[in-house]
């Protein structure tokens, strides 16, 4: 059994059909001069349909229950054809008609009572491409890691053949990160470092609550920013369940100068 940590289990707590807390990835494939799109995109559904062992955490299912900690309950019966899906779009498929369908898979909640992911084959699509849109709940994996997971799986070789996500097993890292989370939560209170992070946050909520009284009763302006103030945008307004994906095209040159100003690698 292994327990959801803190901020996993925040993930689902927080989770409705208007704010899905899952991660959403695509990626374009170029099939071979000789292939067409629809075939390709038949070929490789088929072929991922082959790969049937799943292996932690893909096979993972959620307990929620009132008598214990929520915990992943490992199960041996993933049915692979309720988690990858072949779609096809009326050739030739225009970006805009892929980003819908996208927007449409990424605005459903992933399903509960299965292991917590999701593959998506698009076929179809103008110049002969075909894209994989894949959902994984950040519960288990974040959008850094499923992408350098994604990027391990995958070859630009078109000879080399590689294995799908769920055939990676994450469950030994994320066991030990479980454990070192337990530890924390049977000692919330027993480490020096923990106590003054609880003592930062309550000096920081009486430093918010003091400045929002003070312009309240005394007309001043305070150094800080004071919730639900801001001017309305199209950021800050309530969610509603419908997505729309857009796609830009950025040089990794940027990125990379970027990283090494902050002092990443």
């Amino acid at each position: 059994m292994n327990q959801l940590s803190l901020i996993d289990l925040a993930f689902v707590l927080f989770e409705s059909g208007d704010t899905p807390m899952h991660v959403t990835g695509l990626v374009h494939l170029q099939p071979p001069k000789n292939a067409k799109s629809a075939d390709f995109a038949c070929d490789l559904y088929s072929q991922l349909l082959s790969y049937t062992e799943v292996k932690p955490p893909f096979n993972w299912r959620l307990n929620l229950s009132l008598t214990e900690w929520p915990n992943w309950q490992e199960t041996s019966d993933v049915d692979i054809t309720q988690h990858v899906h072949l779609s096809m779009l009326p050739q030739p498929g225009s970006r805009e008609q892929l980003l819908d369908l996208v927007g449409r898979i990424h605005s459903h909640q992933l399903d509960r009572f299965r292991p917590l992911w999701e593959m998506w084959v698009i076929g179809g699509l103008e110049q002969n491409q075909v894209v994989i849109c894949f959902k994984v709940h950040h519960a288990i994996a974040d959008g850094m890691k499923v992408g350098k997971l994604f990027d391990f799986c995958t070859s630009q070789d078109p000879i080399e053949r590689g294995t799908p996500f769920w055939q990676q097993d994450l469950g030994k890292s994320r066991k030990r990160q479980q454990e070192e989370n337990q530890h924390i939560i049977t000692h919330l209170f027993g480490s020096v470092g923990e106590l003054k992070r609880q003592l930062s946050d309550s000096l920081g909520v009486v430093s918010l609550g003091t400045g929002m009284l003070s312009k309240l009763f005394c007309g001043k302006q305070p150094n800080l920013k004071v919730p639900f103030t801001a001017p309305k945008t199209p950021f800050n307004q309530r969610h509603h369940k419908l997505r729309a994906v857009g796609l830009g095209r950025l040089p990794i040159s940027q990125f990379r100068q970027i990283s090494a100003l902050r002092g990443h690698h």
